[in-house]
């Protein structure tokens, strides 16, 4: 584990985020469509295969979205059990700056370090986590 795949952290529940309301928001608007499907508007011809190919479209959609989310989920637990390899102290510190977001002067002041023995902390989780 480098500390690159820790600072991507965030930015990756962020993407798990924005995957599952995409999804959620296909399978919405897949739903709106699927009237058309069955019968279309009444006194109409009906949808027929635009609107069958617009429901393939959104499923193909869906199932990319899928394997994302999925290559995601493993991405952030592959960086979560890392962590929870660690001892208390780089744990917590590493959760408090990878997780959190804070800067390593918030943790120095949260935790009650001073800012080189923050980073003497992290140097030695890093050293730890390239083991792992």
């Amino acid at each position: 584990m480098t500390e690159r795949e820790l600072g991507e952290y965030i930015f990756l529940r962020q993407e798990l985020e924005q995957l599952r309301e995409k999804i959620e928001e296909l399978g919405a608007a897949k739903t709106s469509i699927m009237p058309l499907k069955l019968g279309g508007p009444i006194g109409g011809s009906g949808g027929g295969n635009r609107t069958e190919t617009l429901v393939l479209a959104y499923d193909a959609a869906v199932i990319r979205y899928q394997r994302k989310l999925k290559k995601t989920e493993k991405a952030l637990e592959k960086t979560e059990r890392a962590l929870n390899r660690l001892p208390a102290r780089e744990r917590v510190i590493f959760r408090d700056r990878y997780i959190s977001g804070l800067t390593w002067a918030e943790i120095a002041l949260k935790r009650s370090y001073s800012e080189p023995m923050i980073y003497k902390i992290r140097r030695r989780g890093l050293a730890m986590l390239e083991k792992i």
